[in-house]
């Protein structure tokens, strides 16, 4: 029978170990909370990362030039671990498409979070409208047509036998399914609740009227009604039944598909206002409204990509542009139309797709 290791022996191993134990168990916590030795300079330092996420995968990532890693083919996502704090270049590419990137900001114990990353195709396809397409583009329904304003100012409804007087002193209306919003030539604010007419004032908020009404109303999934009067005037009426002023010189106003944010087009300038919280970094609280960007050209419209509804195209004098709402560290913008247009539409039943209308025809972009 083998003789058994002996007892003193036993005790040396058991203390040599407990001894590595107490002197390694430092580091294994400091490494746990980002900590490393940088062995160049000697110096413990706390390190952070970096996230990215695109729908696109297999993208080739490179941090101050240098080759990290792929992003992952069936999440489209990407982490880089222990990045020293400082600040860094990050570019990411891949074959057939325009380069992406950013100047990225990296502190001690954080991941820097980049998401909604989208590269665009290079060159870009472009095909004629469909019918069904352009169906939905031009929306040819218009609830308004057996609505109207009449000479004495009344607002009333036509049948194929009867005219219905609906409300007084009418300036200004819009139809949001059952419910028609109006403003009285008072400058009042109210709302009508078809069928049974109950009309209701809500606010004077301070629109601005002419002679010449066009005022734009348009509801967001999420019931916050924005109303775009003739001065470009923009206010919102929550669903708390709150109305907001968020300011002038708007020219096009479009909620996102979630109606989490709305876009604002100014003559040279873009903005866009979080009517939620953002759950995400930047983590923008609900109300932070941030300049997307400001051009020395006009600015002719600005829609949502609903693709991701993080994402803008916009149309200038010089054609049309695709650019991102996310600006931490820069913003990427691509010329998608290196030619003037007469229009350009966005439609969230038609998410990756982008139309621009030249003359009478009508042309789509997908991505």
């Amino acid at each position: 029978m083998a003789q058994g290791i002996p007892k003193q022996t036993r005790r040396l191993f058991f203390y040599t170990l407990f001894l590595i134990f107490i002197l390694i168990a430092p580091i294994l916590i400091a490494m746990s909370y980002g900590y490393r030795l940088d062995f160049g300079t000697g110096v413990v330092e706390k390190r952070g990362g970096i996230f990215v996420k695109s729908k696109t995968p297999r993208l080739s990532i490179f941090l101050n030039g240098n080759f990290v890693k792929e992003t992952s083919f069936f999440s489209g996502g990407a982490l880089l671990p222990e990045v020293p704090p400082g600040t860094y270049l990050l570019r990411i590419e891949k074959q057939g498409f325009h380069t992406w990137s950013k100047t990225v900001e990296v502190e001690p114990a954080l991941v820097t979070e980049l998401r909604q990353i989208l590269l665009t195709p290079r060159p870009l396809a472009r095909a004629t409208t469909t019918d069904t397409d352009l169906a939905l583009v031009e929306n040819p329904n218009h609830p308004e047509e057996n609505f109207t304003i009449d000479k004495k100012n009344n607002l009333v409804q036509k049948t194929a036998t009867s005219t219905n007087l609906l409300a007084t002193n009418v300036y200004s209306f819009g139809i949001i399914e059952n419910t028609i919003f109006f403003i009285d030539k008072n400058g009042f604010l109210a709302r009508l609740v078809l069928p049974d007419g109950t009309v209701e004032t809500i606010a004077r908020p301070g629109f601005f009227l002419k002679e010449d009404a066009n005022v734009k109303f348009s509801r967001s999934p999420l019931g916050d009604l924005a109303i775009l009067d003739e001065s470009g005037g923009f206010f919102l009426l929550d669903p708390s039944g709150a109305v907001i002023h968020l300011g002038g010189g708007v020219r096009k106003a479009n909620f996102d598909e979630r109606g989490e944010k709305i876009l604002l087009a100014k003559e040279f300038k873009i903005e866009a206002v979080w009517l939620r919280p953002n759950p995400y970094q930047p983590f923008q609280s609900s109300g932070t409204k941030e300049k997307v960007l400001e051009l020395g050209s006009q600015i002719i419209d600005a829609r949502w990509f609903y693709g991701n509804n993080s994402h803008i195209v916009f149309q200038t004098k010089a054609g049309v542009f695709f650019t991102e709402l996310a600006g931490r560290g820069g913003r990427n913008t691509t010329e998608l139309v290196s030619e003037k247009v007469d229009q350009i539409a966005t439609v969230p039943e038609l998410p990756n797709k982008i139309f621009y209308k030249r003359g009478k025809n009508w042309y789509t972009l997908g991505l």
